[in-house]
């Protein structure tokens, strides 16, 4: 939205019936510039059903059982990818040990990091204010 975030609204659901179970998050962001950002997530997990992992790309939908067993299945298939360089370098698609190793890497090397401090602590400002949106059922303002 190219502004920063003042407020959080934000409902989340957790039901589960019979051994199924489905997770829900809705989360609205006012900026300062009056614009509104909604995230909107949700996970049904049947009490006999596997994860699946889906990688969308330009020619197509890659989709894979999340299973220990087909990690090698996986890398192999997300090579052909197309983008999946970018992917790949983009901090938002790798795991948190590697997202560590670059940040640790960088304050050795003297870079600066992928990800900087003040980054990382704003997105977590932002996620404890829906948290707590959450719980009261109001609105929550974000630290400035």
């Amino acid at each position: 939205m190219g502004s920063e975030v003042e407020s959080v609204s934000a409902i989340m659901g957790n039901y589960f019936e019979k051994g199924d179970t489905l997770d829900t998050a809705i989360v609205t962001l006012r900026h300062a510039s009056g614009g509104l950002s909604v995230l909107v997530d949700g996970r049904l997990q049947k009490q006999n059903s596997q994860e699946v992992e889906e990688v969308l790309g330009t020619d197509g939908t890659l989709r894979l059982s999340f299973d220990p067993h087909s990690l090698d299945e996986f890398r192999s298939a997300l090579s052909r990818v197309p983008r999946v360089e970018a992917l790949k370098q983009s901090p938002f698609a790798r795991s948190t040990a590697d997202c560590i190793s670059d940040f640790i890497g960088a304050v050795q090397d003297g870079r600066r990091p992928p990800i900087s401090g003040e980054e990382a602590y704003r997105t977590l400002q932002i996620t404890l204010a829906a948290y707590e949106s959450h719980e009261k059922r109001m609105v929550v303002r974000t630290p400035v």
